[in-house]
């Protein structure tokens, strides 16, 4: 367990992450591996409402596409609790 000080109004709920990677859409075997380098020596026009395109290379096929996101990246997923199991009017009447 972490240890963390919650704050006023704060609750920790419990979470699990999850990596995505993006398949090359030119060679289907690749994974899009995001390149800093060559996105901030770019010479982007940036419009407004519209995010900054980052560029990728395949890994596989070394071609280059241009996302709205770095990939690749993580995701988190709030884990719900377990639900109790369900008990009908027959299971409570035979140990009765």
């Amino acid at each position: 367990m972490i240890n963390y000080q919650l704050k006023e109004n704060e609750v920790a709920i419990p979470l699990q992450a999850f990596g995505i990677q993006y398949v090359c859409p030119y060679c289907k075997k690749g994974y899009m591996i995001a390149n800093e380098k060559k996105t901030m020596n770019q010479k982007i026009a940036l419009i407004p409402g519209r995010p900054p395109m980052i560029i990728h290379d395949c890994e596989n096929c070394k071609k280059e596409l241009q996302l709205p996101v770095a990939y690749p990246k993580i995701e988190w997923m709030e884990m719900k609790a377990a639900e109790p199991e369900n008990t009908t009017s027959e299971d409570k009447s035979e140990g009765e």
